[in-house]
Parts: C-alpha cells; structure tokens; sequence
C-alpha cells in the first residue's frame, strides 16, 4: 500500500479500549461505528472500507483485513528482525516470555502481546516491530482446523517451535489425530532455511522431515538433554517447566547465538502469573502458600500441576475448575483427574464446573460448587499449601485476585 511509509512506525489496533495514542486504528466490521473515538483517543488515523465514515484521517480501502495484514508484513521486512513462531499445547507463553527475557539481556526484542496469536492478532505484533529490533518472538493458536497453516504461512518464521501436543482442546477437532494434523500443519510454513525446534520426547516426534531440525528433552537421543542443563535452571520450576527452558536453548542454537553466554540468566525464571507462580498470603488471619495456576487448564496441564501440589510438606489443598473444550471426552478426562487427586492423597479437594461434572467428583467425596465462592475459602488453615487451577473461563483467576488484594 502507497500509505504504508507515511504510518511507519505507528502500531496497528483493532480495539479502542486497549489501543495507545499515536496507534492506526483498523476499523473490521463493526468497528467502524469506533472510528470516531479511536480518533478521539490520539489515533494516528483509522483505515477504513466504508466511504460514511470517512474524514480527513481516514484512509478508506476495499479490505481493511487484508490491509492490516499487509501493513504487518510490511513492519516485518522493514525492520529484518528474525522471527521465533511458538505453538504447542501447553507452554506456549512461558517459553515465549522466558525466551525474551533472556535474549534481552544481549539483543533488542519484542514478544508478541497477551493472547494475540491468532490471525487477526499476529499482524498487531507485527507492526510493532522496529528497525533497531534483532528479534520477534509469537506464538500461534488455533480453534479450528486450518488456522494454524494459515498463520504460520502468513509469519513465515525463521525459527518454529512446538513444545508439545497433547489433548487440550480437542473438543474442538473431535480427535487427537485431527488436533495432531492441525498442529503440525504449523511446518507448511516453515522455510526450506528454516529449524524446527521439537519436543524429541513426543512419539510424533519422529514421523517429521525436515532439512533443519533440534531435539530437546528428557531423552538422551535429544539435541538438547534437560539432565545436561537442569543445574542451571531454577530448581523451584516444575519438571514440565524444564522443557520450556531446554526448548529456549535449542532455538539459540537454532538463531547460531552462543547459549552458553546466557546460561547464568536461566536460573533467575520463575513461572508468569496464574502459570504456577507462588504467592505468600494471608487470608482469614492465616498465613498460606498459593500456587498460582489459575490461567488455563487442560488434562495434561492438570495432571503436572496436581503432581507438582503433592511434593509440597503440609496439608495440601486443590481447588480446580472445569477442563472446557474436551467434547465427548469431558467425562472421561475429568474421571482421570479425580481419580489422580485420590492417588496423590490430596488432603482437601474443591471443584468448580457443571453439574454432571459436580456429581461426578461428589462421588470421589470432594466438595463441589457451580460457580466460584469466597465461601471455597473457609476451610483454608495456617500452613496450608493451596492450589488454584482450571480453563480461564471457569473465573477461578478472580479467586486468585481476591485473595491477594485481601
């Protein structure tokens, strides 16, 4: 687009609510009745496709979609930063945040922000990039199939990593293989000059081609062993936390950056907020240990966490919510889960969902709720070490918010 010079350097936005003075407002669909107060709010100007809502900074264009996927590109070449794509089930944000962390401390980075790993979301990252930026690092999601080649085809990454492939939302894709399918598809945009990075330990793992491929793991096949490396990293992570970090290391051999230059930063990561953080509080005059792992749940993720709750000292608390976006495999999952809860020995067990899912885990003898209450709280003691874990939607992350501005 002729235009494209003249905004260089201005982010792009698509919600007045979030978007900063100076930002191009992209109006989609019904964002064009938010065209005014984007411009209200300091907007730079707002791209356009329906002529009633023009004035002199607007700039009107057949597809405002297209348009703003084209300026995200245009951001890309223009700032000839090396691009790091991340997908997977689980640790998707963490190793993106980590791995910024630790480059930052010898390049110019820029992550990708919140949750915009879809295609709408990807070329707002984009057009954050700068000239002075060596890298940018983002993930990608997917709902359903064809999402995940689009995107990547789209981002075209130097770099492509998959942490792993397990059965978070599957519901949406009726079976593991057709997630499996969805996921992988993540390779058709992927360079011939381009490294995949992978989980090596994952069975489909081994079925992938590529010219340019590194391993990490737990396994000594691996290019990258966890065991070669785990006295550099904070013992206090989660064994599933280590993969993040070894897959960090194989994507600096990937980039040709020395790793061993960074190693001393690796023991300074701790998990992000509602991924397994620890927090010191007080509640009800008692003084408690929460783990923090309210952001997202799926079973695998459930199952770490639960694990990860059994090795602390003290009467341990689980407080979890409902696994959403399993299907028909719902029932069967959250089976799985209660049954672990009984294996672990989990002093004190509260669930948070729908009522067949409430009755279900009745029947194991734990308490259960439809939707969340202070009242979950009560039965919290001094010492106690609580865990909160479950999808996002279930709210529990607003459990988490009122216990700490207690």
């Amino acid at each position: 687009m002729n235009f494209f010079n003249k905004i260089s350097g201005h982010s792009a936005a698509l919600d007045t609510r979030i978007m900063n003075p100076g930002d191009v407002f992209f109006a989609i669909g019904n964002g064009h009745n938010f065209v005014q107060n984007a411009l209200q709010q300091k907007a730079k100007c707002a791209v356009i496709s329906d002529n009633k809502y023009a004035c002199d900074k607007t700039i009107l264009v057949n597809d405002t979609v297209k348009t703003m996927l084209d300026y995200g590109l245009f951001c890309k070449y223009k700032a000839k930063a090396k691009i790091v794509a991340i997908t997977g089930s689980v640790g998707k944000t963490s190793t993106k945040m980590w791995l910024a962390e630790i480059l930052a401390k010898k390049y110019h980075v820029m992550p990708g922000v919140g949750n915009y790993n879809t295609i709408y979301g990807i070329p707002i990252c984009l057009s954050m990039l700068r000239p002075v930026h060596d890298y940018g690092i983002y993930e990608m999601g997917t709902n359903k199939c064809g999402e995940m080649s689009a995107i990547s085809n789209y981002l075209k990454p130097h770099v492509l990593v998959i942490t792993n492939i397990t059965d978070a939302h599957i519901g949406n894709f009726g079976s593991y293989q057709t997630l499996l399918d969805e996921k992988l598809s993540a390779l058709s945009g992927l360079p011939d000059d381009g490294v995949l990075v992978i989980n090596g330990d994952e069975p489909y793992s081994k079925n992938i081609t590529h010219k340019n491929i590194i391993t990490f793991g737990e396994k000594k096949h691996n290019d990258v062993v966890i065991s070669d490396f785990a006295k550099y990293f904070n013992n206090e992570l989660k064994s599933c936390e280590y993969y993040n970090c070894a897959a960090i290391i194989a994507v600096m051999i990937a980039l040709g950056i020395n790793y061993k230059d960074f190693l001393q930063y690796f023991a300074s990561l701790n998990p992000l907020r509602g991924r397994g953080n620890i927090i010191k509080c007080k509640y009800n005059e008692n003084n408690f240990t929460l783990i923090d792992d309210a952001y997202n749940a799926c079973p695998t993720s459930m199952k770490a966490a639960l694990h990860n709750l059994a090795t602390f000292h003290g009467t341990k608390i689980a407080i979890i919510g409902e696994m959403l976006e399993l299907g028909h495999m719902s029932y069967y999952y959250h089976e799985q889960i209660a049954k672990l809860l009984v294996s672990l020995k989990i002093d004190k067990v509260y669930f948070v969902g729908s009522e067949p899912l409430c009755e279900l885990f009745r029947e194991f003898g734990f308490k259960t709720f439809n939707n969340i209450t202070k009242d979950i709280l009560d039965d919290i003691c001094e010492g106690d070490i609580v865990l909160i874990k479950g999808s996002h939607s279930t709210n529990l992350w607003r459990l988490v918010d009122f216990i700490t501005t207690q």
